[in-house]
């Protein structure tokens, strides 16, 4: 199960390595080791706009999604 507000994102679903934030044109803004079931990210410096999450174990993307940051 994979939760997201604009300020957590919450994983369960084994172990994992890597979480990737790009923007629209899937430029690199932010790379996290995950080490916790719970992973605190800041949107607020992010301007509105759209921005995709990647989650990777063992090098393989294992779940992808968009968020759209509009406040």
């Amino acid at each position: 199960m994979i939760s997201v507000d604009l300020t957590n994102i919450s994983l369960s679903i084994g172990q994992i390595n890597i979480l990737t934030i790009t923007d629209i044109n899937r430029k690199i803004l932010q790379n996290v080791k995950v080490t916790n079931e719970v992973e605190q990210l800041n949107f607020s410096n992010y301007t509105n706009d759209i921005y995709f999450i990647s989650i990777y174990q063992n090098n393989k993307i294992i779940k992808s999604f968009k968020i759209i940051k509009n406040k």
